[in-house]
């Protein structure tokens, strides 16, 4: 079972057969109370069926021949009022707020400390839209100047951009 928080692992705990039918765990996670909105999504995987009844289907797999059948299960996303505003801002909306009250990036990077990895995703995202001839270098000057979650939440979106680069060359 893993939680996520704005599409970030939070916690993760393995799951026993469960002791009563129909139920493999309950439990409860208590997470800090966050300083913006946040959605919450929980999700659980396990063995995939073999059994001739109800197999799981090999999907198609370009990278790989191998296949492990799991089973996987979602919650629907729980949105957390956290700033008490009482309307849901997606980390997008926090995103395009700070970069355009940052006067430098210096200042973005202090302006992002506040919030979660998944807001300074989207601020990469902006900043690359904005300038992408300047985008490895406010990059950069993020990650030195932000502190960890920040920094790891640019370099999260940097790598999955030059990733998807990447594959499109191909």
């Amino acid at each position: 079972m893993a939680l996520y928080v704005n599409g970030i692992l939070a916690r993760e705990e393995e799951i026993e057969d469960g002791t009563r039918a129909g139920v493999k765990w309950e439990g409860t996670w208590r997470l800090p109370k966050p300083a913006h909105d946040v959605h919450l999504v929980a999700v659980a995987t396990g063995p995939g069926v073999t059994a001739p009844y109800w197999p799981t289907a090999k999907p198609y797999q370009p990278t790989s021949i191998e296949f492990a059948p799991y089973v996987l299960g979602l919650s629907g996303a729980v949105f957390v009022d956290g700033d008490g505003s009482r309307a849901f801002e997606p980390a997008v909306e926090y995103a395009r707020r700070e970069v355009s009250a940052a006067a430098d990036i210096r200042q973005l990077a202090a302006r992002l400390r506040s919030y979660d990895g998944a807001v300074a995703i989207q601020a990469a995202s902006l900043l690359r839209v904005r300038d992408p001839a300047a985008f490895d270098e406010n990059i950069r000057s993020i990650m030195q100047a932000a502190p960890a979650h920040v920094a790891n939440g640019v370099a999260a979106y940097q790598e999955a951009w030059n990733d998807s680069q990447a594959r499109r060359a191909r």
